[in-house]
């Protein structure tokens, strides 16, 4: 950058004499000057402007030589092995130490530490936003980028030598971390069997120390024999294995954030060294070019976009998200498979159960609606509403029924779970497609079973009552419920999808739970309280402590889901916002108590208007929690759909040819087909 502020032209800035590493930096920060977009996010100008630059560069090779020997010159007078060892890396501080970190730097930006290369990133890349057009460049760009720089022609250079050490440095710091991380008292913990021979996490340090002093060797002495980095490369690939057994036992011993942190970044430290001994081998191979420009500029632009988001909070919480996610998702996929029915019988099956859900939800709407008579304070009311969905709702689980719209946030765990393991492309279309047909059948099966049920229970209720007690609902009271159920005159869509959100949120609490039960073995400290094996007897409380290990996440989660339905008018009345919620079965039953209400004076215009608002807050709560559930269980998975069109043609076709399949079950053959 020039005096003003104003990007240099290139042919000025190769017109300066590159005397220092000070200028060599100046004139790196004009080449990305030169290929920065406006706007930053601009990924397509980026790439335009990144080959208008190497088609500067290729048309002018003096001044590729100028440029080489600019970062030639960096690599000799600043610090590199951070670079290397840290860039891209999670930090060991964790989450929310690093969080601070951020926050306070963002407040109070540090001073770069231009002695040092990942200090120089920032100077180089001095926009916040750079990360995000680097990151969609076309990896052929970067590649022919360091092809044009010919790094082969400085061999043998003091500061290629140097960067060499630098690199074996890194690579002994990485070395470290990963034997600490391998034998954490949390991996111990969850697979105690792998520490009790020859750990691959210690003997990788030994072999590191041994190919270091020989790589060393050789530079010294060109005749000098190396030891062969693949022996290294196989121990490493043991700790992959072992690391993914972790994974494999967490599914079924559960784990906490800072397991999974943990194993995240044990997987970074162990792709990074593998990166590093790649880029160093490669040098004693006899065609080493194209595997060393190829793996150096992948890891320099990942760490280039780290160094640069460093201060992101959205990249640091959508970080956590992950994390997060595949914690809790995996235990949400294994519940959600007993929310999708493949036969008869368990289609039936959820018939029945969606219908005892229907009579409950029948009998709290009337609740709901005696509590408001009641004109308790704000805090008190919404107290009493939640307690009156949360009791309802872990009845409802107690007793093996179904909720249709908590069906979403299950099953999306369990879709998704089922991408992954098709490799993270619609490849199994037939399978995945019948698996959607499943869900579908699966979720009309719910939502019928409970408003058909719904419905009758709560007009046969506000009959009953108003012929021997009064009619619960007033004409008044029954206008307002009538009138919350218009899309039109109410804001009942907005309040479905609120619905939406807080069903989304509940599926993640009941995963969240059912792992805290498995990694803390809640349900074996439950069963060996003493003063409960004395009260109910050792067989009881070990029946109990079962039944908690295996239903805490559903009780959980449906507590707080209660508790979100319930608070949500009251804070919004604390707010001043016209916050509330609509759910599909209880609209159902307000609408008959709302009849009732009336005495059934309502118009056929009335009638429908009512029942498409029903239907919309129906779809609007199954959309919103299934949408939402679903990208966070296939980010969760790393998974990214590229060819949907195939499965949704799969599945249209699969509609036409036979609707009712996605209705009813069909019949088994005789041979066991369908």
């Amino acid at each position: 950058m020039s005096g003003n502020g104003k990007p240099e032209t290139l042919e000025a800035a190769f017109s300066r004499p590159q005397a220092s590493g000070a200028d060599a930096a100046q004139l790196l920060t004009t080449l990305f000057d030169s290929v920065r977009p406006r706007p930053i996010t601009d990924s397509d100008e980026a790439a335009l402007r990144y080959r208008q630059l190497l088609d500067f560069l290729a048309a002018h090779p003096g001044h590729c030589g100028t440029v080489r020997e600019a970062f030639l010159r960096l690599c000799g007078e600043v610090e590199l092995r951070g670079f290397f060892s840290d860039s891209g890396l999670l930090p060991p501080t964790g989450f929310f130490s690093e969080l601070w970190r951020k926050i306070t730097d963002r407040l109070l930006p540090r001073v770069p530490d231009t002695a040092s290369l990942r200090g120089l990133v920032s100077v180089i890349f001095h926009n916040r936003n750079d990360h995000r057009w680097l990151a969609e460049m076309p990896g052929e760009l970067a590649l022919e980028f360091w092809r044009c720089l010919d790094m082969q022609q400085a061999h043998s250079t003091p500061a290629m030598r140097r960067l060499l050490d630098s690199i074996l440095e890194a690579c002994r710091v990485l070395s470290v971390r990963i034997a600490g991380m391998g034998l954490d008292a949390e991996i111990r913990q969850v697979l105690p069997q792998e520490h009790e021979g020859e750990s691959p996490f210690l003997a990788q340090t030994e072999e590191l120390a041994c190919f270091v002093q020989a790589y060393r060797a050789s530079l010294e002495d060109p005749q000098h024999p190396v030891i062969d980095e693949r022996h290294l490369l196989v121990l490493l690939d043991q700790c992959r294995e072992t690391l993914r057994r972790v994974q494999t036992a967490a599914l079924t011993r559960g784990t906490n954030l800072r397991l999974s942190y943990l194993l995240v970044r044990l997987n970074q430290h162990i792709g990074r060294m593998e990166t590093l001994l790649q880029l160093l081998a490669a040098r004693f191979r006899e065609a080493p070019a194209q595997e060393a420009v190829q793996s150096w500029a992948g890891l320099v632009r990942n760490a280039i976009c780290s160094e640069n988001s460093r201060g992101s909070l959205r990249l640091h919480f959508s970080q956590l998200l992950g994390i997060l996610a595949l914690r809790v998702t995996k235990n949400a996929s294994r519940t959600g498979g007993h929310y999708i029915t493949s036969d008869r019988a368990g289609y039936f099956g959820m018939w029945r159960s969606a219908m005892g859900a229907g009579l409950l939800i029948g009998v709290m709407a009337l609740i709901k609606i005696m509590t408001a008579k009641l004109n308790l304070p704000p805090l008190i009311e919404g107290i009493a509403f939640s307690l009156n969905y949360a009791i309802g709702f872990m009845l409802v689980h107690v007793l093996h029924f179904t909720i249709a719209t908590k069906q979403p946030a299950m099953t999306a765990a369990a879709i998704a779970e089922t991408v992954s393991e098709a490799g993270g492309r619609l490849r199994e279309v037939e399978r995945l497609g019948q698996l959607v047909i499943d869900v579908m059948r699966s979720q009309f099966a719910a939502i019928c079973g409970n408003v058909l049920v719904a419905f009758p229970v709560a007009l046969c209720i506000a009959l009953w009552l108003s012929h021997s007690v009064g009619n619960p609902v007033s004409p008044e009271k029954a206008a307002v419920l009538l009138r919350d159920l218009s899309p039109l005159h109410s804001l009942a869509l907005l309040h479905a999808a609120i619905a939406g959100i807080w069903l989304f949120l509940s599926g993640l609490i009941s995963g969240y739970f059912d792992n805290k039960a498995a990694y803390d073995r809640i349900g074996l400290r439950v069963a060996r309280l003493s003063w409960l094996r004395r009260l109910a007897g050792e067989r009881r409380a070990d029946a109990l402590g079962g039944y908690v290990d295996r239903n805490l996440g559903g009780l959980a989660g449906n507590f707080f889901f209660g508790f979100m339905l319930g608070m949500t008018g009251t804070f919004g009345h604390l707010l001043g916002l016209p916050l509330d919620i609509r759910h599909i079965t209880f609209s159902t039953a307000n609408l008959a108590y709302g009849a009732v209400g009336l005495d059934f004076a309502m118009s056929a215009g009335l009638w429908l208007h009512c029942i498409l608002g029903v239907t919309l807050i129906g779809i609007i709560n199954l959309t919103v929690s299934f949408a939402l559930a679903l990208w966070t269980a296939l980010k969760a998975h790393g998974v990214r759909i590229s060819h949907a069109g195939a499965l949704l043609r799969h599945v249209g076709t699969k509609f036409v040819n036979s609707p009712m399949q996605f209705f009813f079950p069909p019949r088994k053959t005789a041979d066991g087909g369908s």
